[in-house]
């Protein structure tokens, strides 16, 4: 297992805002090139956003990609209940769900925010970037889990998974949520059990 960090890594949202996609597309080849140098045979780029440079990617790169946007679809389709969404304004804009090839059948499985409750996400998300305590953040989710009249949400980005580690350590969502990150972690250590 490696894991490549560089925080050097353009803010994806600063990067649609400006139209950077070249210099972030190049960021990102290059650093699934270098896991690929190293041995990886799998990739899982832990960014939900980034996930619309993935048509961009080259080929032989795409074939070792295990997308989160297909794990989150499997898994709903295999829970089969709406799920609220929690992700970036720019992942809502850039349609990264909506796009999917899935779509047409899992639409009635996503509930997806409000304008006004999309930019209280957002904003959610970027106080967890910046290393807030995290546990404040329940609270918020709880009322928009209500507000929307479900029990669970998907973690549609990465700072989200901290919530939903946090939330599924606690005794109140140990079971629905869909987080990716722990989809694919659960996946791997299965696998690793397996090859013992």
């Amino acid at each position: 297992m490696l894991l490549y960090s560089d925080p050097t890594f353009l803010d994806r949202t600063e990067v649609y805002r400006k139209g950077l996609d070249e210099q972030l597309l190049d960021q990102l080849v290059t650093a699934l090139m270098r896991l690929r140098s190293l041995g990886a045979s799998r990739l899982v780029i832990c960014c939900v956003t980034i996930h619309y440079l993935i048509p961009r990617v080259p080929s032989q790169l795409q074939s070792r990609l295990v997308s989160l946007i297909d794990v989150i679809f499997e898994e709903l389709s295999a829970i089969d209940q709406p799920h609220l969404l929690l992700c970036t304004s720019t992942t809502r804009a850039l349609g990264i769900f909506e796009k999917h090839q899935q779509w047409p059948q899992a639409r009635g499985l996503f509930i997806l925010p409000e304008d006004s409750d999309q930019r209280e996400i957002h904003r959610m998300i970027y106080e967890i970037k910046q290393s807030q305590d995290v546990r404040q953040q329940i609270l918020f989710v709880e009322n928009l889990l209500a507000k929307y009249h479900v029990n669970t949400f998907i973690a549609g980005c990465t700072e989200i998974h901290l919530l939903a580690k946090q939330l599924s350590s606690s005794s109140l969502w140990s079971e629905g949520i869909v987080d990716p990150l722990l989809l694919i972690a659960r996946d791997v250590a299965r696998e690793a059990l397996v090859c013992q």
